[in-house]
């Protein structure tokens, strides 16, 4: 039988196993932000924290948190966009890896990012204590219950709204991965780049998380292959 989409792998990405060459990890990093970039997961994201503070005042210094930050390229973005609106943010960034976090605050030198470590699953912040949650490239990390409670976690903490962009599992992305892969990259994004769309959820599979969060979220597809889940919380 023809089968629509990839089957899901459940194989583990060789980032997820801990790289300590720094060097060899910030290539890969500075790929998957390449590839988040061309993608258009920044700007989804950019587009709707930008709707989000357009309804606050303009003297609310708001708190942003990304979870799973990777390179801190999203933080970066996020940082860059704030200058130009002349808007003031807190911005937060997090993951689990200490290896991961050590290229970020090389990456985030200078800027106005704080970097924390901690679980996504159990994060360390009160109920409703961050005004917007974002989780870029990630979710494929999580097998399904994992998935399930991370996105309990996001909404838990968020108190304006959550954001979360992933890939799409599709056989166009898988090849386009493996078109990706052959070129300039670093042999782990080699490696992880195909193997993250095969983890990664269709639409279907998206909306079966959130209705299993129990969360009254929305779950788009995007172009470049990208899925979005939205929760607006007022």
């Amino acid at each position: 039988m023809l089968r629509l989409v990839p089957k899901q792998s459940a194989a583990p990405e060789l980032v997820d196993g801990g790289i300590e060459n720094h060097r060899l990890l910030r290539s890969n990093l500075r790929d998957m932000a390449r590839a988040n970039r061309w993608l258009g997961g920044n700007r989804a994201v950019l587009r709707r924290v930008g709707g989000w503070l357009a309804a606050l005042p303009r003297e609310h210094r708001a708190t942003i948190l990304d979870v799973a930050t990777g390179g801190g390229d999203l933080p970066l973005t996020l940082h860059h966009w704030s200058v130009r609106q002349d808007r003031a943010v807190a911005l937060l960034a997090s993951d689990l890896s200490r290896d991961v976090l050590a290229v970020a605050q090389q990456e985030l030198r200078g800027r106005p990012v704080r970097l924390l470590r901690h679980d996504a699953l159990q994060m360390p912040f009160a109920d409703r204590s961050i005004d917007i949650v974002t989780c870029s490239q990630a979710l494929h990390h999580f097998p399904l219950d994992e998935a399930v409670r991370l996105l309990r976690e996001l909404a838990r903490v968020a108190r304006i709204g959550v954001i979360v962009n992933d890939l799409r599992r599709s056989y166009p992305a898988y090849w386009g991965a493996r078109l990706l892969a052959a070129g300039p990259v670093s042999a782990l994004s080699r490696h992880d780049g195909p193997l993250s769309v095969l983890r990664a959820y269709t639409p279907a599979e998206v909306a079966d998380l959130v209705k299993r969060a129990a969360l009254p979220a929305q779950v788009r597809q995007a172009r470049g292959f990208r899925l979005e889940i939205e929760l607006s919380k007022g």
